[in-house]
This record gives structure tokens, sequence and C-alpha cells, in this order.
């Protein structure tokens, strides 16, 4: 599943946007990105340019234009570990003043345990764990 970057507002005194979660986003090795102004963010009505300031080249796909208010990029699957990039968003408000605004994105480490998978290994463990007493309880009672 992509991430999304969800746009809710637009500062034109200092710049900023304000991203649903916070400006720092953390991706997934060989997923996609994306950004997208959610309708009725307030002073935001279009997503310029996405360009790197600084930081370690991720993408295997650039950020590209979908329309006005979407772009997507696609993170490599061989990005590194914690690898940072830090872009410039460039916006347009209501008066369509371009603005510029720079979060980061960094890449998950693969090796990290997931607590789905964390949780469906204990289940499987109590499971195995739970037939095993029983049938060892089964023999012990038929001696």
């Amino acid at each position: 599943m992509a991430k999304e970057i969800i746009i809710l507002s637009g500062n034109t005194t200092n710049h900023r946007l304000e991203i649903l979660g916070g400006e720092d986003t953390w991706a997934e090795k060989g997923k996609d990105i994306k950004w997208k102004i959610k309708d009725g963010a307030k002073n935001v009505t279009s997503i310029e340019y996405i360009n790197k300031k600084d930081g370690d080249d991720i993408f295997s796909e650039e950020p590209k234009k979908e329309d006005s208010k979407k772009w997507k990029a696609k993170i490599k699957k061989n990005a590194g570990d914690y690898d940072e990039y830090t872009y410039l968003i460039t916006w347009k408000d209501t008066n369509g003043i371009e603005h510029t605004h720079d979060p980061k994105i960094s890449v998950l480490p693969s090796d990290r345990i997931d607590f789905l998978n964390l949780l469906i290994g204990f289940i499987v463990a109590l499971f195995v764990g739970f037939l095993s007493l029983k049938f060892l309880l089964g023999k012990r009672g038929r001696r």
C-alpha cells in the first residue's frame, strides 16, 4: 500500500504546510509514496514542484505530478535503512503566490518486526504449545 502524505493547510506567513501525522514521513522500500492536498485544505490550491533539498537518493521513480493536487513517487527497493531525504515542496496559496516548505522522508529498515507478524507468530506458538500439551496429557492418561 502506498504511503500518503496528506496536506491539510498552508501557512502563508511562515510558508509551512500542515501535514497529517507531522512533516516527517517514514516510507517503506519498494513502495509508492503519494502527496495529496485534502479537499477543503485551507490556503493551499496546488503543489507546483517537489525537488530534492538534501540527503540520500531514495527514489526509483522521482516525484511526478498526477494533477495539481496529487504527486507520486516510488522508493527504491534497495534504499538504505534509515536513509533520509529532505525535499522542497513548492505550493500555491489561494492568491496564486508560491511558498516553499522542506519536510523529510526517512526509509524504514527492512528488518523491522512488524506488529502483525509478531502477533501471528505469538498465536501460532500458543496453538502449537496447546496441541503439544494436549497430546502429552493424553498419552499420560493412557498408561
